[in-house]
């Protein structure tokens, strides 16, 4: 038994380890060759680990030699075009102005309900307004909409927004980080955090800045609060 746990326990490690190198792609943001190698891998995993008369090694070096194919064939991705072309395929224009390109979708292999659903999930229910749509080489769909119903943007209204910035974690589970990245001391968080949300530190399970000093705390009991917080202001 005990052989069994160290086992699976070697092999959890090294598939970790050989998926966080490929990446961190979810899987629907995959190219087919990526999704083929993950899918390889996990049936070889189980192998050695359902097992036991079969040696580890038999799992190892197979999982070792997908990752150094991939390692291999992302270079050759990066360094030529007409590889890249072969191994993920290229994207296709499938609405254009003059309607839907039904001979685009014959080529990717999809019929008119897959289109009008990958539409709706990204957020046209009407094609109508779709001016240009092209399915990306991982079957995403992006949409160009026609100008009368593109997303209105500040811009247009003439408008100058402040810049945002992305938030910074400041509290997690009531324990204090990144503190030297907001230039304080635990001291100083203890302070502001029971001057905004009546609480200690220990009492948080979240809270988050950004770089205009907006602030979320949200207390392990109770409502969550938000303030514009001066000291944790980083940006310019």
């Amino acid at each position: 038994m005990f052989t069994i746990i160290i086992r699976v326990v070697i092999i959890l490690i090294l598939v970790l380890f050989v998926i966080r190198m490929m990446g961190k792609r979810q899987i629907g943001e995959m190219q087919p060759i990526e999704l083929v190698i993950t899918y390889i891998i996990a049936e070889v995993a189980c192998v050695p680990m359902s097992d036991p008369g079969i040696p580890l090694f038999y799992g190892i070096i197979p999982i070792l030699t997908l990752f150094l194919i991939h390692f291999m064939i992302s270079f050759l991705s990066r360094k030529s075009l007409k590889f890249r072309a072969i191994i993920d395929g290229h994207s296709m224009m499938v609405i254009n102005p003059d309607g839907i390109n039904y001979n685009a979708l014959k080529q990717l292999n999809m019929n008119l309900n897959d289109l009008v659903e990958a539409a709706r999930s990204a957020g046209y229910f009407d094609l109508s307004e779709i001016y240009y749509a092209l399915f990306e080489t991982n079957g995403k769909l992006c949409v160009i909409p026609k100008a009368e119903f593109a997303p209105l943007k500040p811009s247009d209204l003439k408008l100058k927004p402040q810049q945002q910035t992305p938030p910074v974690s400041l509290i997690i589970d009531g324990k204090a980080i990144n503190l030297k990245y907001f230039k304080l001391k635990k001291e100083q968080l203890e302070k502001i955090i029971k001057q905004k949300a009546n609480k200690k530190i220990k009492e948080i399970a979240f809270a988050y800045a950004d770089g205009n000093g907006d602030t979320y705390i949200q207390p392990k009991k109770g409502k969550y609060v938000t303030a514009v917080i001066k000291e944790l202001k980083t940006s310019a």
